[in-house]
């Protein structure tokens, strides 16, 4: 005959958990450095443009003074400016900056140019960080 069993007194022991990403000191994550720029007497605090953005700026803004050259279709003009106004209020960090804006285009006080200006602005508040990055991925991850 066997006897029962005891209860054991020993706690089960579980596994250590494995830290996971981010476990540890909560850090907050870097704020980003913005800079103001002054377009229509007004100042507007914007981020970097990043590289697709440039690329895609120039090829737009060539492909708008081709077009002055040519006839095209307004439909086309109109595709391509609404390709800079995506770029624009990309580089635009503040929502107030963004209204303002569109409502200067609705009211005619703010030109295409004007608010072109704010991406030209851009450029050269960061023109020493731009200039000094590499310029294709492969020297980017050298630099790394």
């Amino acid at each position: 005959m066997t006897s029962p069993r005891k209860p054991s007194t020993k706690k089960p022991q579980r596994p250590t958990p494995k830290p996971k990403p981010g476990d540890g000191p909560e850090q907050a994550p870097p704020v980003p450095e913005y800079k103001s720029v002054t377009v229509k007497d007004r100042v507007i605090e914007v981020r970097k443009p990043t590289e697709e953005q440039l690329f895609a700026w120039d090829r737009i803004l060539r492909k708008l003074e081709q077009m002055a050259k040519a006839v095209e279709t307004a439909n086309q003009a109109r595709r391509l400016m609404d390709k800079c106004d995506v770029i624009i209020n990309a580089v635009i960090v503040n929502e107030d900056d963004k209204d303002w804006l569109e409502d200067g285009q609705l009211d005619g006080t703010i030109t295409l140019e004007d608010a072109g200006k704010i991406v030209l602005e851009a450029l050269k508040a960061y023109e020493s960080e731009i200039k000094g990055e590499p310029a294709n991925r492969a020297a980017r991850r050298a630099k790394a």
